[in-house]
């Protein structure tokens, strides 16, 4: 949800995750808004989950399988999307060293910025990571 309690993001799947997509809800004239996919999202071959919002509203932060540069499909990487305006950016993959050949997911930002994932490595082991901001933030 957002800081100011206007809008509300979560995922919608189907059996499988064939289909995983952000959806969002807004507050508007006193009541919620039908849910609709986000306008990042949605892409039929993709899979898009597990959004966070930081303290700030700024960013969203996403799981996606969406391929990047050099990528094949089903990478689980972290994905951002910064705020302009009443909207978001076009999605970035957050790269090294967050991202890795490995499965990373379930992103949590604190106030200070500090970033926490999950990874989950060759053997399925599952460990907790932090990443904390460089100078630029």
């Amino acid at each position: 949800m957002t800081p100011d309690m206007s809008e509300i993001y979560f995922c919608a799947a189907t059996g499988g995750y064939a289909q995983a997509v952000i959806c969002v809800m807004r507050w508007e004239e006193g009541r919620w808004s039908e849910p609709e996919v986000a306008p990042f999202s949605g892409h039929r071959g993709w899979m898009d989950l597990e959004p966070f919002i930081t303290p700030d509203g700024g960013r969203l932060f996403f799981l996606s399988n969406r391929p990047d540069a050099g990528e094949e499909d089903g990478d689980q990487d972290i994905w951002v999307v910064d705020r302009e305006g009443d909207g978001w950016s076009e999605p970035r993959n957050l790269g090294a060293p967050v991202n890795t050949a490995a499965s990373e997911y379930f992103p949590a930002v604190t106030r200070d910025g500090t970033l926490y994932f999950t990874r989950s490595d060759s053997n399925r082991v599952h460990r907790i990571y932090r990443s904390q901001p460089g100078p630029s933030g």
